[in-house]
């Protein structure tokens, strides 16, 4: 059962920023199989497309995070001059590729290991990204602690996330091996 609540919030404002005061509409979803329930707030009409609209947003969000805290510290470096940023950016990109690069190999690494058949919980490695992953990974060969070469291919382009790959060989794993073989 989803609990589901959609509504307008004409009658009441929401502060953003100093006395600055707008419209807003409120969408929760609260589905079956979720621990707490959605709550999105937002400027545009209250219709489930808002749902939709936050899930692809998700991603980019993350993408932000690891160019700005958790990867390459970008807000550290303060840097305001618009052809430096511009340079810095294509040089973020090129990282960002080759940290995916090696993360997808690391990926590949872990979904070749036996499966644990624990389907309940995501593996640690499930809770980093490819990105982090791959940090880690280069970090070490530039470390020297790690002697593996580089692979320069990313495989499943258009496959499930990260995330989903790693729980599901774990997840199949219990029910091969369980009473309710397949």
């Amino acid at each position: 059962m989803h609990t589901i609540y959609c509504g307008n919030l004409s009658q009441v404002h929401t502060p953003i920023k100093k006395y600055l005061w707008r419209e807003a509409s409120i969408l929760v979803y609260w589905g079956r199989r979720h621990k707490d329930p959605l709550c999105l707030v937002s400027d545009w009409p209250p219709l489930w497309y808002l749902i939709q609209v936050y899930r692809r947003r998700y991603p980019i969000e993350a993408t932000f995070r690891d160019y700005k805290s958790f990867g390459w510290h970008w807000e550290q470096g303060q840097v305001t001059d618009l052809e430096h940023v511009e340079r810095l950016l294509v040089g973020m990109a090129l990282a960002t590729w080759i940290a995916l690069y090696a993360g997808t190999q690391v990926a590949e690494e872990l979904l070749c290991r036996p499966p644990t058949g624990r389907r309940r919980t995501v593996p640690w490695e499930g809770k980093r990204s490819l990105f982090t992953l791959g940090l880690q990974r280069l970090h070490n060969i530039l470390a020297g602690v790690c002697r593996t070469l580089l692979l320069w291919e990313l495989k499943d382009w258009s496959g499930p996330n990260w995330q989903s790959q790693i729980y599901f060989h774990h997840a199949r794993a219990f029910v091969l091996g369980g009473k309710n073989r397949v």
